[in-house]
C-alpha cells in the first residue's frame, strides 16, 4: 500500500446510513478517485443517493484533514463526469509546505453517541467553534438551537421517523434486516447498525429483538407503542445542548457533498472539546423523497405528517427557501456504550 492508500485508510472512519459505507477509491499517480457503491445504502432513506452522497462529503473531508499530516494539500473536483454519478470526486493531492490540519488527532475518535446527554449548555465558545466550521469549508449555514421550548417542539416532530419506521412493514423490515445483534457479528460484517450503540438497557433490547418479527410489531402497533417510542426519544434529545441544523441552497447532489464536508468538520469539532452527537435525519431524507414526487409506501397521512414536521423545522430554523438535509443533536453525552466498525477500504491502485 502507497502512502494514498495509508491516507484512505486513516480516513475511513466516516459516519455513513447504517454504516453503510458506500465508497471505493482508485489511486491514480497523486489523484485518489472517489466512488459511490449505490448498492450499499438503504434505499427508501437514500433517495437519489443523497444520504450517500452525505456520507461521501464526510469521508472527503477526512481525507482532506487526514492528508495534511502527510504533507499534501487537497484540491476536490466533484462529480468531474457528467455522465456518472457514481464517481463522486477526483481528490489531486499536491505535495506541500503546509500545516496538519487540528482535527486530524480526532478523525479516527469520532463516532455517534446515542446516549441521553447532560442538561447543562455549551458555552460561547463552544458554539463559536462549532459555528466556525462554516466559514472554513466556505459553504453552507449552521444554526444552533438551544432554547428548550424550540427543542422541544423539534424533537417531537422529528419523532415521525420512528412512527413511521415502526408502523410500515417494508420500512420495518428493512430497519430491522440492518440491525447488528452481537459483537461477533459485528466484528465479521463491519456493517450495519450494531444494537449496543442504541444505548438500550438488557430489557429492552430484548423488547427490542422481539419487535424485529413484524407480526409482534404489527400487533403492539394497534396499541399506539410506535407513538410511545417517538415519544420517549423525544425526551431524551430534548436534553440535549443544542439541536443543530445545516443549511443549504439548493437540491443538488452537489450541495448534498459538500453539506457530508461541512457536516464531519462540525462533528470532528465537537469531538476535539468533549462534546457527543448524534444525527437526527431520518424526517428529513423522508422529505427528500416526498419532495422528489416518491409517495410510495407512505400512507396519505404519513405523506402530509412528514411534510408538516419538515416545515415545523424549517419556520424554527428560518431556513425560508432553502433546504434542510441534516438535523443533530450535541451536548456531554459521556463515553458511548460501543462503537460501530469500518471495513478494510477498497481501493485499487493503477
Amino acid at each position: 500500500m502507497n502512502i494514498f492508500g495509508e491516507i484512505i485508510k486513516a480516513s475511513v472512519n466516516a459516519p455513513s446510513g447504517d454504516n453503510s459505507q458506500p465508497w471505493q477509491f482508485k489511486v491514480r499517480e497523486n489523484k485518489i478517485y472517489v466512488y459511490n457503491l449505490a448498492e450499499r445504502d438503504i434505499p427508501f432513506y437514500n433517495y437519489e443517493q443523497k444520504g450517500s452522497y452525505i456520507a461521501h462529503g464526510c469521508i472527503i473531508e477526512n481525507i482532506k484533514i487526514v492528508a495534511t499530516s502527510y504533507g499534501y494539500e487537497t484540491n476536490v473536483s466533484l462529480f468531474p463526469d457528467e455522465h456518472d454519478r457514481n464517481l463522486v470526486a477526483v481528490l489531486d493531492l499536491i505535495k506541500k509546505d503546509i500545516e496538519i490540519d487540528e482535527l486530524n488527532d480526532f478523525v479516527s475518535l469520532r463516532c455517534t453517541n446515542r446516549k441521553p446527554y447532560e442538561d447543562k449548555m455549551l458555552t460561547g465558545k463552544q458554539k463559536e467553534e462549532l459555528l466556525s466550521a462554516v466559514k472554513e469549508i466556505g459553504f453552507g449555514e449552521l444554526k444552533l438551537i438551544e432554547d428548550e421550548k424550540e427543542k422541544r417542539v423539534i424533537v417531537r416532530v422529528s419523532g415521525i421517523n420512528e412512527k413511521i419506521v415502526l408502523t410500515v412493514k417494508k420500512l420495518h423490515n428493512i430497519f430491522f434486516h440492518h440491525t447488528v445483534w452481537s459483537k461477533r457479528e459485528e466484528l465479521e460484517k463491519k456493517t450495519g447498525l450494531y444494537v449496543k450503540t442504541l444505548e438500550m438497557n438488557p430489557v429492552v433490547t430484548a423488547i427490542f429483538k422481539a419487535f424485529s418479527h413484524w407480526p409482534v410489531m404489527k400487533f403492539f402497533s394497534y396499541l399506539g407503542f410506535h407513538k410511545i417510542v417517538a415519544n420517549e426519544n423525544a425526551k431524551v434529545y430534548v436534553k440535549s445542548a443544542v439541536i443543530g441544523a445545516i443549511l443549504i441552497d439548493d437540491n443538488s447532489i452537489q450541495s448534498f457533498v459538500k453539506a457530508g464536508r461541512l457536516f464531519e468538520r462540525i462533528w470532528l469539532k465537537a469531538t476535539k472539546m468533549g462534546l457527543s452527537l448524534h444525527p437526527v435525519t431520518g424526517a428529513l431524507f423522508f422529505m427528500q423523497r416526498i419532495m422528489g414526487g416518491e409517495t410510495e409506501g407512505f400512507t396519505v397521512k404519513q405523506v402530509e405528517e412528514v411534510k408538516m414536521a419538515y416545515s415545523t423545522i424549517c419556520k424554527f430554523y428560518n431556513a425560508k427557501d432553502k433546504i434542510i438535509p441534516l438535523l443533530f443533536r450535541v451536548g456531554y453525552g459521556g463515553e458511548p456504550s460501543d462503537r460501530s466498525s469500518k471495513m478494510e477500504p477498497k481501493i485499487i491502485f493503477e
